[in-house]
């Protein structure tokens, strides 16, 4: 992750448990998808330009990835992840592809 797109998620998630302190839940869960746009364009800038030939590489290095990360979280970041997900298919639908460009409108 480059430092500008860590440096926003940083800010983000500090903002988010701010407003959820100050009892503005709504808010803070608006600062986290910002913070889930920032990472799927951040990562979706990535990979997208890989050859459609290698998607099946990509795919397992991603879920590989996934997979080391999730052994750390416990079972609250667990239900996390499920909502996020089950959000983000709703939001681009299965079929959508992000790009950087997109994610800087």
């Amino acid at each position: 992750m480059k430092n500008e797109t860590r440096r926003k998620v940083r800010e983000k998630m500090l903002e988010s448990c701010l407003l959820k302190k100050a009892g503005l839940v709504d808010t803070a869960a608006d600062k986290i998808e910002e913070v889930v746009d920032i990472i799927l364009f951040e990562i979706g800038g990535c990979v997208n330009p890989v050859p459609a030939a290698a998607n099946d590489i990509t795919v397992a290095v991603l879920k590989f990835i996934a997979e080391t990360l999730e052994k750390d979280l416990d079972d609250g970041q667990k239900t996390n992840v499920q909502m996020i997900q089950a959000a983000l298919k709703v939001k681009y639908g299965l079929s959508k592809v992000v790009t950087t460009k997109e994610g800087d409108k």
